[in-house]
């Protein structure tokens, strides 16, 4: 008992001393000096909407650091509102001690306030306020997980706003109850209100909203694996977000850029786009999106085979966690796992242990939140009574008498505290007693975990030995695989003609094939049709590259024999269409999700008339007429795959060349355009592509091939090859005859 009756002498003191403190000034000397002007106005203006503006400013520079003292601000704001009959502004300041509430995350009392807060706002009429308030109390419910009530709230404030033909307020509404159907997983409902609230935005023309729901609907778009739709969505997001500097979506976006080229074992896009989040996140000190990042790089670098350099970001995550505690997790996880993988059982065992630290720690921490949330809701409690207190002296007319009561009040506040204190003291006591008991049994749990761990480490050992044998195994495997991709290149080299072979054709003609791997998912093709004195060359780029994209080659190159030889197409654009039919049947794409294919610039030269015919699946062709450039675009869409429209039709376009005396013709594939290098590590682009070829069209064949390997290499730099690169090259006389 004397123990207790210490501490609440303890607490009494402490409380007079805040009293005192608040009573005669603050410690911020801005607060002070705003405090000094309201009583100087008071006392020579008296009450009027002017002091309550000096009122809101210490409120809301009260709020950030003081919660409690910006609620007991609040409430003398009250008083003067209802005493000036101002309800529109007592309704603002139930506002902003619900957003109080909402902060300290005392959820039940923030609703509660909003509550008041709508009450006026209806009395008045204001239906904009009631949606907003009604937004508010939906997310509370969305926060707390019950998802069904907050989406019945966000439809609510849609139906306010819809009366008064608030745009923005419809997107806001439809927006937030979007993000509530897309953590459902409910992806039709979901999209349908997210593209309802980007029309609305785009109604209302606000940058910042509208790049806002064009984030969302890209992050709906991953969800459903649309990795292209969402790329576009990004794509407009970034720019509004840049001309907002809003720099923490900005790196938000680049994360999700790397997360899907991550997806796609695109490891060379998705290290850039970290890169590029980590530098603007050092910039910003999100030491949050740093630790995050390094962890998607160590586990980027454990997919691609490299243990060293995924130990290391996991490590430098580490370094950089300023007490997130999931992160500290994965990064344990990933390095008991690489270690382990490497042969170093000290270094698994050392981080097994702290992985296991780490998730008691993180159990322990929601306890606390637990306690703390507690002690949050006594205190903002006590401030609730405090604001009905003040709320019903608005009969006071005399300042002073009004200063006296609010005095009077707060010390009657702090004796409730105390008396409040006092039973929670007994209760926590109480409660405290079953913590112990807790950690007791939460110790024994430990032990019992340790001794699994020198269970798991002695396994370990045993796992080690398998380990080995496997690794050898894998080697072998690799050896075998090796030579059996080597063996597929001398299949593929046979199967297409010599690269010399076009010169007997065409003299002033080359081709540049430069494989990312052994094997090229890229290949050319070209046949002379002696009888009708055609010659029929094409660039052909098929779905992936290396083994994949191979087959692809081969299947490619039957067909076209079987179209051109043995069917006697030589038409452009019906040639294209024959071996789209046959790529979607062989691999009976009408029946089964593969979407395998090939993009594709084909040129079918007539020597005799002097006239060469182009189509294109998706790839152009460049061409220079006496040195001037120009270009037939391919039709946006692909061999094989997907086919969307009932019946696909390519276009035929075609050049006469027998009045000039000279052309250049390129066929190529998007493997240099989109090859990354450079001095800020950028694709080459189409546009390089362009300037390249028309630098070098004058001179000869074999200079030009040469040129195009030069160029590539200087930009390509220290940087891995991306992707299969291939370019043709034909130079066409008019007055020629084959």
């Amino acid at each position: 008992m004397k123990y207790f009756l210490v501490h609440i002498w303890s607490v009494f003191v402490y409380i007079t001393f805040i009293l005192l403190f608040h009573s005669q000034a603050s410690a911020q000397a801005d607060l002070d000096s705003l405090r000094i002007e309201y009583e100087q106005h008071i006392q020579e203006n008296g009450q009027d909407t002017v002091a309550i503006k000096k009122l809101g400013h210490m409120f809301q520079l009260a709020r950030t650091d003081k919660p409690y003292l910006a609620i007991e601000i609040a409430a003398e704001a009250l008083i003067l509102a209802e005493s000036l009959n101002l309800p529109h502004l007592q309704a603002s300041m139930f506002q902003n001690i619900a957003a109080i509430y909402n902060e300290q995350k005392v959820y039940y009392l923030a609703m509660d306030y909003y509550f008041k807060a709508f009450k006026l706002f209806d009395q008045l009429g204001d239906k904009n306020e009631m949606g907003i308030c009604y937004i508010h109390v939906g997310n509370l419910y969305a926060i707390q997980k019950v998802e069904e009530v907050a989406i019945e709230y966000y439809s609510k404030a849609a139906d306010l706003f819809k009366q008064t033909n608030n745009f923005s307020g419809i997107a806001l509404a439809d927006d937030r109850a979007g993000l509530v159907y897309l953590q459902l997983e409910q992806i039709e409902t979901a999209k349908q209100k997210l593209e309802s609230a980007l029309a609305y935005r785009m109604k209302s023309k606000v940058n910042k909203d509208i790049a806002e729901s064009l984030f969302h609907l890209a992050k709906l778009k991953i969800q459903q694996e649309d990795f292209d739709g969402a790329k576009l969505k990004l794509k407009e997001a970034l720019i509004r977000h840049k001309i907002e500097a809003d720099k923490d979506r900005v790196a938000e976006i680049y994360v999700l850029y790397g997360d899907m080229h991550f997806e796609n074992e695109e490891y060379a896009e998705a290290i850039d786009y970290y890169d590029r989040a980590l530098i603007i996140s050092q910039e910003t000190n999100q030491n949050e999106n740093i630790t995050l990042i390094y962890n998607k790089f160590a586990h980027l670098s454990y997919q691609q085979g490299n243990s060293n350099k995924a130990i290391d970001f996991a490590h430098k995550s580490i370094e950089a966690n300023s007490g997130f505690l999931e992160e500290y997790k994965s990064s344990y996880a990933l390095l008991s796992t690489l270690y382990s993988e490497n042969g170093n059982l000290k270094e698994a065992n050392t981080n097994l242990e702290k992985l296991v630290s780490t998730m008691n720690e993180i159990t322990e921490e929601r306890e606390k939140e637990r306690l703390t949330e507690m002690q949050v809701s006594l205190e903002l409690q006590r401030q609730e009574k405090e604001i009905e207190i003040l709320r019903r002296d608005q009969a006071l007319k005399n300042e002073e008498l009004k200063r006296s009561r609010i005095q009077t009040y707060s010390l009657l506040g702090g004796l409730i505290f105390i008396a409040f204190f006092g039973y929670y003291y007994y209760t926590s006591s109480r409660k405290l007693n079953r913590s112990n008991h807790k950690l007791v049994l939460q110790n024994e749990e430990i032990n019992k975990q340790k001794d699994e761990i020198l269970k798991q480490k002695e396994e370990l050992g045993v796992a080690n030995k398998e380990i080995i044998i496997q690794k050898e195994e894998i080697q072998n495997q690799n050896r075998h695989i090796t030579a059996s991709i080597t063996y597929a290149s001398r299949i593929q080299n046979a199967l297409l003609l010599d690269t010399e072979g076009l010169k007997t054709v065409i003299p002033d003609s080359f081709i540049f094939l430069k494989p990312k791997e052994v094997v090229s998912g890229d290949f050319y093709w070209y046949r002379h049709l002696k009888q009708k004195n055609m010659t029929i060359v094409a660039a052909i780029d098929c779905t992936g590259h290396g083994v994949p994209g191979a087959f692809m080659s081969m299947l490619a190159d039957s067909f076209l024999e079987q179209i051109i030889t043995y069917e006697d197409i030589t038409s452009a654009d019906l040639i294209l269409l024959s071996l789209h039919k046959l790529i979607r049947k062989a691999l009976n794409q009408e029946h089964n999700d593969n979407r395998d294919g090939m993009d594709m610039a084909l040129c079918v030269i007539d020597h005799h008339n002097k006239i060469f015919e182009f189509a294109g699946a998706k790839n152009p062709v460049f061409f220079f007429r006496d040195g001037e450039f120009d270009q037939f675009k391919g039709d946006n869409i692909s061999i094989g795959g997907l086919q969307r429209e009932q019946d696909r039709q390519f276009t035929k376009q075609t050049y006469n060349y027998s009045h000039n005396n000279e052309i250049v013709i390129y066929l190529f594939t998007d493997g240099l355009q989109d090859q990354f290098g450079g001095d800020e590590k950028l694709k080459f682009s189409r546009k390089q592509v362009k300037e390249l070829l028309t630098s070098i069209q004058n001179i000869s064949v074999a200079q030009q091939k040469n040129e195009i390997d030069r160029t590539l290499k200087k930009w390509q730099g220290k940087y891995e090859q991306v992707d299969d690169i291939l370019f043709i090259g034909l130079k066409l006389n008019g007055k020629n005859k084959v």
